[in-house]
């Protein structure tokens, strides 16, 4: 049978080893990239880590036998597949085990959303600068654990995709793959998120928002030291963080306590409308990360008119190519002083970040999950026969 692309339509499966949501992170990045595909006349298959049950009943520890369950679940499920699709590193044992028995499996294709190898020692530098920290117990995990098991995931999968231009770099330099077997995806956006902006108020400065769990990837150590000499400049100036996964005291604690007036904490939001209500009712989106795959809520915010300020780190320049044309302005990771000088500058200029949002708005209409797909797609026409 044919796709739409003319090709042989697929029997796929797609293992993302996170928790079955539909709405937010790799849950949603699973589901939509699952309907783009078999839109494209595929048959697409989804695991969970629910799927793994014996896995789960391990808690914090199944992550690291994870690529055992998976390689053993798909064994026993490889005839009812044309090719499997595994996230780095739950891809590993079972790569391995391709090697050794070839065609008898079907290909994998190595999905990285941020390559682990790389994201460590990103932390680790930043970590020397005071930007992160990272234990003793958390270096010897990763060397026994997470590093082979994710750069194996790289090594045998017959093709590999990523989010970010920087991990592409990587894995092809130092991980000493071909250019040829790497590609690159960026995500899309629901054309949910283009709906109209909420009335700006005419009075007062314009508001910014940061995303994401209270974690050392997503700046936690740079947020607050961005913020303090926001409102050390601009008092009246307002933050919210949304989805920081930890209580609102634990969260303001990292502020310094002249700025936490200006702070306000949503430990978590439980359903798309209540995200998109805070894209709506502010103006600038903040991500000061460490390192990135290719952002959800940075596209999310960019298709309500969100200008952009974020770190130059991994997938955001993918993002915001262009910067200012594509709707935002970048600053090198962990520079603080750029970030809370473009921050106040833009803050007292809402023109400006009105004119960014406009071309955020545009730039996030050129990003849809059929093109995501599409990446797929290719790289499953080019394997090997």
């Amino acid at each position: 049978m044919k796709n739409s692309s003319g090709t042989t339509s697929k029997r796929l499966l797609l293992v993302s080893a996170v928790g079955n949501n539909k709405w937010s992170g790799m849950g949603k990045w699973s589901y939509k990239i699952a309907e783009a595909l078999e839109n494209d006349g595929n048959k697409v298959t989804l695991w969970f880590r629910d799927d793994l049950p014996t896995l789960s009943m391990l808690g914090r520890m199944g992550k690291y036998f994870t690529p055992f369950g998976v390689a053993w679940k798909i064994l026993k499920n490889r005839n009812n597949f044309d090719c499997v699709i595994v996230h780095e590193p739950s891809a590993s044992i079972y790569t391995i085990v391709r090697r050794f028995m070839g065609k008898r499996l079907p290909p994998v294709i190595c999905m990285c959303h941020n390559v682990e190898s790389h994201c460590f020692r990103t932390i680790a530098t930043a970590t020397q600068k005071g930007f992160a920290a990272t234990s003793l117990k958390n270096k010897i995990l990763f060397h026994l654990f997470n590093r082979w098991l994710s750069d194996c995931s790289i090594w045998w999968a017959d093709r590999i995709i990523c989010l970010s231009t920087v991990d592409r770099r990587y894995i092809v330099e130092k991980l000493g793959r071909k250019e040829c077997d790497v590609s690159l995806m960026v995500n899309g956006v629901d054309q949910q998120y283009f709906g109209e902006r909420v009335s700006r108020k005419k009075e007062g400065l314009p508001t910014v928002l940061f995303v994401g769990g209270w974690l050392d990837v997503k700046g936690r150590f740079v947020l607050p030291k961005i913020w303090k000499k926001v409102s050390d400049k601009l008092p009246d100036a307002r933050l919210t963080i949304v989805g920081s996964g930890q209580p609102a005291e634990v969260v303001l604690g990292w502020f310094a306590e002249n700025a936490r007036p200006s702070v306000t904490v949503v430990t978590r939001v439980d359903t798309e409308a209540e995200i998109q209500a805070f894209y709506q009712t502010h103006d600038i989106f903040l991500m000061p990360s460490l390192t990135e795959g290719s952002p959800l809520s940075m596209l999310e915010a960019m298709a309500n008119g969100m200008a952009i300020v974020g770190s130059r780190a991994g997938g955001i320049p993918d993002v915001v190519p262009q910067e200012e044309a594509s709707g935002g302005i970048l600053f090198p990771s962990c520079d603080t002083e750029r970030a809370s000088q473009i921050l106040i500058e833009l803050l007292q200029n809402p023109s400006k970040v009105a004119e960014l949002g406009g071309c955020a708005r545009i730039r996030a209409q050129e990003s849809d999950w059929r093109q995501s797909a599409r990446v797929i797609i290719d790289s499953l026409n080019s394997l090997p026969g």
